[in-house]
């Protein structure tokens, strides 16, 4: 081969190579500026993750732009009844640390649908997570409830009454006569029926209409001991076989029956609640359910594992209560509003658990 040929194939090998540097370096160049906007975009977006994870918790001054993804927190605007004593105020500040041993005062002012407003004194939310708790954030507890029993009342002979059996700080029994009905309340507990009584003297315009009794109901006359747990006081509730000589730490209260509590009274609806004794307290109220005039409405709860009916000294167990109500006339519903016919069946599947059960009579 000559040389002029070599040098040739040498240029032409020079130039292939030379070209092929080129487009790597250009590839290089494309590529790595991709993958340059991509990392940035990345860091750009945690840095602004973080500032939206944080920009609630910046004072104004700090928040150098907008962040539109984090909404306002505004607190709905409720207008409050106008707070009303017959007395005065510290007296009822100094009443209340006496009866609640120095638990803090706590007035809730309620938002319900069913009835007009009222004020509740209320135990803390750390001595009664359920009720108290939902009162102070919702405004309310058992709301369609309340409007059942409003409802029920609207129909009620003149002069009749509603009973509120563990009336507890009067939710059901204030919802009530803020309708426009007279209502017996009953609440064993000591530090729940001061809680009661202040419930009603917070509200004057309804308290006319209260009747307030510290008694336990049940299906004897004489003495019970009520206990309480330090965090449910809700959950208040009688101690069968308790010796009250020995064992009766928060004291012993006065046990009546409907029937004698309400002698001549016409009561139109019941409202029992009262942690597995409704049984008891039915049994005392047969005189009126038996009546001429009977309750036409009647709600009770089944806890059929809280109390035996032998712990209750009952003559009749749960279910003969139960069927001697649908031989009076009585229509018997479950807490879906359908109707019980089988009681046997009904308690059977309600098992250790809980559930309210409503009593509507059609007559004999």
């Amino acid at each position: 081969m000559t040389l002029r040929r070599k040098c040739y194939r040498w240029c032409l090998q020079f130039e292939a190579m030379k070209d092929r540097e080129i487009r790597i370096a250009l590839y290089s160049t494309f590529f790595g500026a991709i993958l340059g906007v991509i990392i940035s975009y990345s860091l750009l977006n945690h840095h602004n993750q973080r500032e939206t994870k944080h920009c609630i918790s910046r004072k104004p001054e700090e928040t150098k732009r907008t962040c539109p993804v984090c909404p306002k927190i505004t607190c709905p605007s409720v207008s409050a009844g106008k707070l009303q004593l017959s007395g005065d105020i510290m007296d009822f500040i100094d009443n209340h640390m006496d009866a609640q041993r120095h638990s803090p005062l706590l007035l809730a002012w309620t938002r319900l649908t069913s009835s007009p407003n009222y004020y509740l004194s209320l135990p803390p939310p750390e001595k009664d997570s359920t009720i108290s708790h939902a009162i102070i954030t919702k405004g309310s507890w058992n709301d369609d409830v309340i409007a059942t029993f409003c409802h029920w009342m609207n129909a009620a002979r003149q002069d009749s009454y509603f009973v509120d059996v563990g009336a507890y700080v009067g939710t059901v029994t204030l919802g009530v006569a803020a309708c426009g009905h007279s209502v017996l309340a009953f609440e064993p507990h000591s530090a729940n029926f001061k809680l009661l009584e202040e419930s009603v003297a917070l509200n004057p315009s309804y308290a006319s209409n209260i009747w307030t009794y510290q008694k336990a109901l049940g299906n004897t006359t004489g003495t019970t001991c009520v206990s309480a747990s330090s965090s449910e006081q809700g959950n208040a509730r009688i101690v069968p076989g308790t010796s009250l000589d020995y064992h009766c730490p928060q004291g012993t209260v006065a046990m009546t029956t409907l029937d004698a509590a309400a002698k001549d009274l016409d009561i139109w609806a019941i409202n029992i609640d009262v942690q597995g004794f409704d049984p008891a307290v039915l049994a005392g109220s047969w005189k009126h359910i038996s009546g001429k005039f009977p309750p036409k409405f009647l709600r009770f709860k089944i806890e059929t594992g809280m109390y035996n009916w032998q712990a209750l000294n009952l003559e009749k167990n749960l279910n003969e209560i139960l069927t001697g109500m649908q031989n009076l006339g009585y229509s018997l519903r479950d807490e879906d509003n359908d109707i019980v016919v089988n009681i046997d069946r009904f308690l059977g599947n309600v098992g250790h658990f809980a559930t309210y059960m409503t009593a509507v009579f059609h007559g004999r």
